[in-house]
């Protein structure tokens, strides 16, 4: 009910506002025609202070800025949707209504249409080639808000910069900067332009689900007991992502474009195993949410860290140099 009070508040102050100026006009032609008859002493003044050709243009400009304050609280009142997706939602509407206000304003200011024409075309080739990056910037805007490349919360990869987009403005997008090795915030806001949606490569960790795949190398020993090692790590892989992958896996399952994307969904880790000049390397799969990465990563190396000290048939592998000293034979 509050909501469609104030949406009727709005829509009556924009048809006053409209009457007020239309009856303005009006009055103005009234007393141009007749100044004896209706106050004379004001006519000729009124002409000087304010001239009819001012009053459509005056009208436009007051009402682009009454819609373009108005529009934020308008759009929280009418529509029902996540915060990030009102703010792109209002981003859109306002900018709308600035360009459809500079169109409108341009014609009630210019009456010949043949001269608007020609001034239109000399100015947009002009400007074209000095604002040619903004230009590239809008397209890359509307390229972002139609095929949704990323969107207001996702975490992603652009232009050699990692972060979590907090806005989305015509000419750039805000990140929250994301250290490459940390996968911690910095602190830092970083502007991208938009333009590079066209030509850069774009990596979006969170774009359809909030989940990726990371891996965890460990290196052991040719000495070691290799089953040991393997088993030791998959226990500890059950136990610090075991649960936390069986929900993601079901997460996943739910969603008719994953299997299409991926067939093999799985519930638990996977080992990997491959030989390395001096050890062998042990990788477990496993599935995570990207902003949970690095602590998962984490606590995954402290576990099988401290299982694999504990067992003497498992030396982990590391870069050194062995002397061997003895005799030559004769």
């Amino acid at each position: 009910m509050a909501k469609m009070r104030k949406s009727i508040a709005f829509i009556f102050a924009v048809i006053l506002i409209t009457l007020f100026f239309f009856l303005i006009y009006r009055w103005y032609d009234l007393f141009l025609q007749k100044p004896a008859e209706l106050l004379p002493g004001l006519s000729p003044n009124f002409k000087d202070i304010l001239p009819k050709e001012v009053i459509p243009p005056l009208y436009v400009l007051i009402m682009v800025l009454v819609l373009f304050n108005a529009v934020d609280s308008w759009v929280r009142s009418l529509v029902k949707m996540p915060e990030e997706e009102i703010r792109v939602l209002v981003s859109v509407v306002k900018y709308t209504i600035l360009i459809l206000g500079v169109i409108v304003f341009a014609f009630v200011s210019i009456k010949d249409i043949s001269s608007l024409t020609v001034f239109s075309g000399l100015v947009g080739a002009g400007v074209a080639l000095a604002i040619q990056q903004p230009i590239l910037c809008f397209v890359g805007w509307l390229t972002i808000m139609i095929s949704k490349t990323y969107k207001i919360g996702d975490r992603i990869g652009l232009n050699q910069v990692k972060g979590d987009v907090v806005d989305i403005k015509i000419i750039h997008t805000e990140l929250v900067e994301i250290g490459n090795q940390s996968e911690q915030e910095t602190g830092k806001i970083v502007l991208v332009p938009n333009s590079h949606v066209l030509t850069e490569r774009i990596t979006n960790y969170t774009a359809r689900n909030p989940f990726i795949w990371d891996e965890l190398t460990i290196s052991v020993t040719y000495e070691s007991d290799f089953d040991a090692a393997k088993d030791a790590i998959q226990k500890c892989a059950k136990k610090i992502v075991g649960e936390k992958m069986k929900n993601a896996s079901y997460f996943l399952s739910l969603s008719k474009e994953y299997k299409m994307r991926f067939r093999e969904l799985k519930n638990e880790p996977e080992l990997f195993v491959s030989f390395a000049p001096s050890s062998i390397d042990i990788s477990i799969r496993y599935l995570v949410e990207a902003r949970s990465r690095r602590k998962i990563s984490s606590k995954l190396t402290e576990e099988v860290f401290k299982t694999i000290s504990k067992m003497p048939n498992v030396t982990i592998a590391y870069p050194h140099v062995e002397i061997i000293t003895g005799k030559k034979s004769a």
